[in-house]
């Protein structure tokens, strides 16, 4: 039960799920919303190798007669796919096989967007394969065996980061930050910040 004693039952039965929701308009669609948010992001592409992007929909089958609130609906969760590119803010990319990205949901405001995704530095980690924090040459990255992720800015509200990589999961070298983007991060402000992955101005990775 929800604080305005809206109720929400929730049956699973031949991988089919059914939800009866009792309550306001406002917490009816809300609940909807947050069914059609899990549907969509707790699924995997058609594709093996690569992402694709769902926007659930909904289609109302029984529409409430004006005398009554009540009716009834089937949410779809149509897929389609992404092209693979190279273009600014997708280097996170290469951290998932094939994921599905929610589509027309917000976001939490940033400074600046396009930038990439948010992500905790924690699991930026774990998907990256890093076990802790590295300084290399008076500088704080992320380093695993066959990737790196360098900050590359800070803005005023979260740090932005890029993933350098190997294809073929070979040895990475550490970078040359002479010949790449990147800041200096202090340790309170990886701990406390936002965090996003995905953007830089210069891709090019001369390792030393």
């Amino acid at each position: 039960m929800l604080p305005d004693k809206t109720t929400v039952e929730l049956r699973l039965e031949n991988a089919f799920l059914e939800a009866t929701i009792k309550g306001s308009a406002d917490s009816v669609a809300e609940v909807a919303e947050q069914i059609g948010w899990l549907g969509a992001a707790l699924r995997e592409s058609d594709d093996e190798n690569s992402m694709a992007l769902c926007m659930p929909t909904i289609k109302i089958h029984h529409p409430a007669p004006p005398d009554k609130t009540i009716s009834g609906g089937c949410l779809g969760f149509p897929i389609r796919k992404i092209a693979d590119t190279a273009a600014t803010g997708q280097c996170w990319h290469k951290l998932f096989r094939n994921p599905v990205i929610v589509e027309g949901y917000p976001i939490t405001k940033r400074t600046r967007y396009g930038t990439g995704l948010e992500i905790p530095v924690s699991m930026m980690s774990i998907l990256a394969k890093v076990p802790r924090l590295h300084e290399f040459l008076g500088r704080r990255l992320l380093k695993g065996f066959s990737t790196a992720v360098v900050p590359t800015e800070k803005l005023e509200d979260s740090i932005l980061w890029h993933l350098h990589y190997t294809e073929d999961g070979n040895r990475l070298p550490y970078p040359d930050f002479k010949s790449i983007s990147t800041v200096d991060v202090r340790l309170d402000e990886v701990v406390k910040g936002r965090h996003i992955l995905g953007w830089c101005t210069e891709a090019s990775l001369h390792a030393g």
